[in-house]
Protein backbone atom coordinates (compact mmCIF):
# COMPACT_ATOMS: atom_id res chain seq x y z
CA UNK A 1 0.00 0.00 0.00
CA UNK A 2 1.05 3.59 -1.64
CA UNK A 3 0.60 5.94 1.59
CA UNK A 4 0.01 9.80 0.37
CA UNK A 5 1.66 12.63 2.53
CA UNK A 6 1.01 16.06 2.50
CA UNK A 7 4.04 18.20 2.32
CA UNK A 8 3.24 21.28 5.30
CA UNK A 9 6.04 23.51 3.17
CA UNK A 10 5.20 23.42 -0.57
CA UNK A 11 1.09 21.91 -0.67
CA UNK A 12 2.29 19.17 -2.59
CA UNK A 13 1.34 15.39 -2.31
CA UNK A 14 5.00 13.15 -1.80
CA UNK A 15 3.92 9.11 -3.00
CA UNK A 16 6.49 7.30 -1.68
CA UNK A 17 9.34 8.78 -3.82
CA UNK A 18 7.51 10.94 -6.02
CA UNK A 19 6.52 14.60 -5.32
CA UNK A 20 3.64 16.09 -7.00
CA UNK A 21 3.19 19.97 -6.74
CA UNK A 22 0.22 22.58 -8.59
CA UNK A 23 2.68 25.49 -9.91
CA UNK A 24 1.82 28.36 -11.58
CA UNK A 25 2.01 29.14 -15.39
CA UNK A 26 4.19 32.74 -14.13
CA UNK A 27 6.69 30.97 -11.95
CA UNK A 28 7.86 28.57 -15.00
CA UNK A 29 10.38 29.54 -17.13
CA UNK A 30 9.72 27.88 -20.40
CA UNK A 31 11.16 28.22 -23.99
CA UNK A 32 8.05 27.95 -25.76
CA UNK A 33 4.49 28.90 -25.72
CA UNK A 34 1.50 27.95 -24.95
CA UNK A 35 -1.77 28.51 -27.03
CA UNK A 36 -5.02 28.85 -25.71
CA UNK A 37 -6.48 28.69 -22.28
CA UNK A 38 -4.38 26.67 -19.18
CA UNK A 39 -5.84 25.23 -16.94
CA UNK A 40 -3.98 23.38 -14.55
CA UNK A 41 0.16 22.96 -14.07
CA UNK A 42 1.99 20.45 -12.06
CA UNK A 43 5.39 19.55 -11.16
CA UNK A 44 6.30 15.84 -10.85
CA UNK A 45 9.59 14.87 -9.57
CA UNK A 46 11.33 12.03 -7.93
CA UNK A 47 13.41 12.12 -4.24
CA UNK A 48 15.92 9.97 -5.44
CA UNK A 49 19.94 10.07 -5.77
CA UNK A 50 19.61 8.33 -9.33
CA UNK A 51 17.05 10.76 -10.10
CA UNK A 52 17.04 10.66 -14.10
CA UNK A 53 16.25 6.62 -14.35
CA UNK A 54 14.00 6.48 -11.91
CA UNK A 55 11.61 10.06 -13.49
CA UNK A 56 12.15 7.84 -16.58
CA UNK A 57 10.42 4.69 -15.14
CA UNK A 58 7.83 6.75 -13.45
CA UNK A 59 6.95 8.86 -16.73
CA UNK A 60 6.73 5.53 -18.33
CA UNK A 61 4.29 3.96 -15.60
CA UNK A 62 2.36 7.36 -15.47
CA UNK A 63 1.93 7.50 -19.82
CA UNK A 64 0.71 3.60 -19.46
CA UNK A 65 -1.90 3.83 -16.96
CA UNK A 66 -2.92 6.97 -18.45
CA UNK A 67 -3.49 4.30 -21.53
CA UNK A 68 -4.48 6.88 -23.89
CA UNK A 69 -3.03 6.01 -27.40
CA UNK A 70 -1.80 7.47 -29.87
CA UNK A 71 0.89 9.49 -27.69
CA UNK A 72 2.74 12.00 -29.42
CA UNK A 73 6.95 12.69 -28.81
CA UNK A 74 8.33 15.65 -29.94
CA UNK A 75 11.84 16.03 -29.19
CA UNK A 76 15.56 17.43 -29.93
CA UNK A 77 18.14 15.25 -30.81
CA UNK A 78 21.88 15.60 -31.69
CA UNK A 79 23.50 15.87 -34.95
CA UNK A 80 24.44 11.91 -34.81
CA UNK A 81 21.23 10.41 -34.97
CA UNK A 82 21.45 7.67 -37.07
CA UNK A 83 20.97 5.45 -34.22
CA UNK A 84 17.61 6.88 -33.19
CA UNK A 85 16.80 6.19 -36.86
CA UNK A 86 17.53 2.96 -36.96
CA UNK A 87 15.94 2.37 -33.96
CA UNK A 88 12.76 3.64 -35.14
CA UNK A 89 12.57 2.01 -38.35
CA UNK A 90 13.50 -1.61 -36.64
CA UNK A 91 10.68 -1.48 -34.70
CA UNK A 92 8.15 0.34 -37.06
CA UNK A 93 7.61 3.38 -35.53
CA UNK A 94 6.38 6.46 -37.23
CA UNK A 95 8.01 9.53 -37.28
CA UNK A 96 9.35 12.48 -38.88
CA UNK A 97 12.30 14.87 -38.84
CA UNK A 98 12.58 18.20 -38.81
CA UNK A 99 15.50 21.14 -38.70
CA UNK A 100 15.10 24.02 -36.86
CA UNK A 101 15.98 27.54 -37.24
CA UNK A 102 18.19 26.88 -33.94
CA UNK A 103 21.72 26.21 -34.58
CA UNK A 104 24.58 24.06 -32.27
CA UNK A 105 27.80 22.79 -33.30
CA UNK A 106 29.77 19.96 -32.82
CA UNK A 107 33.53 18.87 -32.89
CA UNK A 108 35.31 15.35 -34.46
CA UNK A 109 39.16 14.99 -34.91
CA UNK A 110 38.28 14.13 -38.32
CA UNK A 111 35.81 17.09 -39.36
CA UNK A 112 36.89 19.81 -37.07
CA UNK A 113 34.53 22.26 -35.78
CA UNK A 114 30.96 22.29 -37.19
CA UNK A 115 27.80 24.23 -37.50
CA UNK A 116 24.35 22.61 -37.45
CA UNK A 117 20.61 22.64 -37.52
CA UNK A 118 18.86 21.41 -34.62
CA UNK A 119 16.93 18.51 -35.71
CA UNK A 120 13.48 17.69 -34.03
CA UNK A 121 11.62 14.52 -34.41
CA UNK A 122 7.63 13.85 -34.14
CA UNK A 123 6.60 10.48 -33.05
CA UNK A 124 3.25 9.11 -33.05
CA UNK A 125 3.13 6.33 -30.35
CA UNK A 126 0.28 3.12 -30.60
CA UNK A 127 1.18 1.18 -27.78
CA UNK A 128 3.47 0.42 -24.85
CA UNK A 129 5.72 -1.82 -26.78
CA UNK A 130 6.46 1.07 -29.01
CA UNK A 131 5.98 3.98 -25.96
CA UNK A 132 9.15 2.35 -23.92
CA UNK A 133 11.50 2.28 -27.18
CA UNK A 134 10.74 5.82 -27.79
CA UNK A 135 10.63 7.31 -24.39
CA UNK A 136 14.28 5.55 -23.56
CA UNK A 137 15.91 7.29 -27.03
CA UNK A 138 14.17 10.93 -26.22
CA UNK A 139 15.07 10.99 -22.40
CA UNK A 140 18.49 9.71 -23.25
CA UNK A 141 18.34 13.30 -24.82
CA UNK A 142 16.37 15.06 -22.67
CA UNK A 143 18.51 14.71 -19.68
CA UNK A 144 21.24 15.95 -21.82
CA UNK A 145 18.98 19.49 -21.73
CA UNK A 146 17.49 18.84 -25.24
CA UNK A 147 13.64 19.44 -25.39
CA UNK A 148 11.63 17.07 -24.71
CA UNK A 149 7.16 17.09 -25.32
CA UNK A 150 5.07 14.17 -24.43
CA UNK A 151 1.39 14.93 -25.80
CA UNK A 152 -2.10 13.03 -26.24
CA UNK A 153 -3.11 15.48 -29.14
CA UNK A 154 -0.75 16.44 -32.08
CA UNK A 155 -0.24 19.92 -31.12
CA UNK A 156 2.88 21.25 -32.13
CA UNK A 157 3.68 23.97 -34.35
CA UNK A 158 6.65 26.33 -34.87
CA UNK A 159 7.77 28.99 -36.66
CA UNK A 160 10.69 31.00 -37.73
CA UNK A 161 12.02 34.55 -36.13
CA UNK A 162 14.67 36.32 -35.87
CA UNK A 163 15.83 37.43 -32.77
CA UNK A 164 18.71 39.40 -31.21
CA UNK A 165 21.28 37.55 -28.98
CA UNK A 166 23.28 38.61 -25.88
CA UNK A 167 26.14 40.00 -28.40
CA UNK A 168 23.44 41.87 -29.98
CA UNK A 169 23.79 39.79 -33.16
CA UNK A 170 20.50 38.75 -35.15
CA UNK A 171 19.30 35.34 -35.47
CA UNK A 172 16.89 33.38 -36.57
CA UNK A 173 15.02 30.89 -34.12
CA UNK A 174 12.17 28.58 -34.06
CA UNK A 175 9.38 29.41 -31.68
CA UNK A 176 7.67 26.10 -30.15
CA UNK A 177 4.04 26.47 -30.21
CA UNK A 178 2.14 24.09 -27.90
CA UNK A 179 -1.68 24.37 -28.42
CA UNK A 180 -4.33 23.71 -25.43
CA UNK A 181 -6.89 25.35 -27.95
CA UNK A 182 -8.96 22.14 -27.21
CA UNK A 183 -9.02 19.84 -24.21
CA UNK A 184 -5.73 17.94 -24.30
CA UNK A 185 -2.45 17.47 -22.29
CA UNK A 186 1.12 17.92 -22.73
CA UNK A 187 4.42 17.45 -20.26
CA UNK A 188 7.58 18.68 -20.90
CA UNK A 189 10.22 17.30 -18.89
CA UNK A 190 12.71 19.30 -16.91
CA UNK A 191 16.24 20.73 -17.01
CA UNK A 192 18.70 17.51 -16.93
CA UNK A 193 15.26 15.35 -16.69
CA UNK A 194 14.81 16.32 -12.97
CA UNK A 195 11.16 15.62 -13.19
CA UNK A 196 8.38 16.94 -15.38
CA UNK A 197 5.64 19.30 -15.75
CA UNK A 198 2.15 18.21 -17.01
CA UNK A 199 0.00 21.05 -18.42
CA UNK A 200 -3.71 20.46 -19.22
CA UNK A 201 -6.34 22.60 -20.49
CA UNK A 202 -8.77 20.04 -19.44
CA UNK A 203 -11.06 20.11 -16.59
CA UNK A 204 -10.16 18.90 -13.26
CA UNK A 205 -12.27 17.89 -10.37
CA UNK A 206 -12.44 19.60 -7.93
Amino acid sequence: MIQNLKNANTGGIIIAKIFIQIEKAEDVVTSFKIVGKLKALYYFGVNYSNYVTETEKFLFDFLVYQNRFPIFFYFEADNDFKNIVGNFNANQIDYTLDRLADKSWVFSIKEGLQKYNIPLFRVRVENTASLKVVLNEAFCLASSNQRLFISFGDNLTYYTKKVKNWQKRILDRSILNLSLEFPTTFIKVCHDGQGFHLYTSRTIPN
